[in-house]
């Protein structure tokens, strides 16, 4: 049968169509429209209009997607924007006159569904880290067959933008902040890290900073999946390439290749973040997934596969 799942991210929505056979998953069509939805709420914790109609727009859209590739379930879902919106109660009685009841995950949710979905496209055995950086929130998972600890952080490449990046020459003691802000949050999960995993592990990234890092360090013209999806990114790639962002403008940013024109304004902060993480935790390289929470969430909550 086929399913659609669609995920309302504080960047972007996205929808994914798949077909369930056991315990895996076949994509069928994948889809994803910027709406900045998080903008407002980085600012003043509300949706601002422009980005609730865009966001309206899309999910409209992707319904009729869905409906016309007869999928049997179509189901929406929120994260980090829609948990602290103010205003989110106004949206989601719009979003219920487009057809969906949203599905509002907890950020231990998140991180497990992330979890399940990067393992799930990235067959590796032993400690696995899962790091998925959305638009507004970071989450941090570690485990072997199941997670020993998770934690979802407010630091995302929108909220971090708004916050740090709002103009190209961002000075160097806002990158500082920034930076001695992330390592803050992560402290718990980095001193739990170092405590519990004495050998090796291995690092999964999802989220469309580091697929679009992998992207980058490719120099891929066009996205393609297959390129991406197991992609071995280097921290010391990261290094050079957040070297080359922060010498140039968005406009200059548009041109690289790899690099979609739509996240050309929050990459830097995305790859910041990226970097940061990677530093922290001593991490040598990170393993690019293209599968990440929306598998999770087909196969945990409409397969509910254990």
């Amino acid at each position: 049968m086929a399913v659609a799942v669609i995920d309302i991210g504080s960047n972007s929505i996205r929808l994914l169509v798949a077909k369930l056979s056991g315990n895996s998953i076949h994509t069928i069509h994948k889809e994803i429209i910027t709406t900045r939805l998080g903008r407002g709420v980085s600012i003043n914790q509300e949706f601002d209009q422009p980005s609730i109609e865009l966001t309206l727009s899309a999910l409209a859209h992707f319904k009729y997607v869905a409906e016309k590739m007869k999928c049997t379930t179509i189901k929406a879902f929120g994260t980090s924007a829609l948990r602290e919106s103010k205003n989110r109660d106004i949206f989601l009685k719009q979003v219920k006159e487009v057809g969906f009841d949203v599905d509002i995950l907890s950020g231990s949710e998140e991180a497990f569904l992330s979890f399940i979905g990067a393992k799930a496209g990235i067959k590796v055995s032993g400690w696995t880290l899962v790091i998925d950086i959305g638009g507004g929130s970071t989450e941090l998972v570690l485990g072997e067959k199941h997670i020993n600890k998770s934690e979802s952080l407010p630091i995302g490449a929108v909220r971090w933008t708004e916050k740090y990046f709002k103009t190209d020459s961002a000075q160097d003691c806002e990158i500082d902040k920034a930076y001695d802000e992330i390592t803050g949050l992560m402290s718990s999960f980095n001193n739990y890290f170092r405590k519990v995993v004495k050998t090796g592990f291995t690092a999964i990234g999802v989220g469309g900073t580091i697929t679009t890092l992998s992207a980058m360090d490719q120099e891929l013209k066009e996205y393609d999946s297959n390129k991406i999806h197991g992609f071995h990114i280097k921290k010391a790639n990261v290094d050079r390439i957040l070297s080359l962002l922060l010498s140039l403008t968005n406009d200059e940013k548009c041109k690289l290749p790899g690099l979609s024109p739509h996240r050309a304004d929050i990459i830097t902060a995305g790859t910041l973040i990226f970097q940061s993480i990677m530093q922290e935790l001593g991490i040598v390289e990170v393993i690019s997934s293209d599968t990440d929470i929306m598998e999770g969430y087909i196969l945990k909550k409409l397969a509910r596969i254990d």
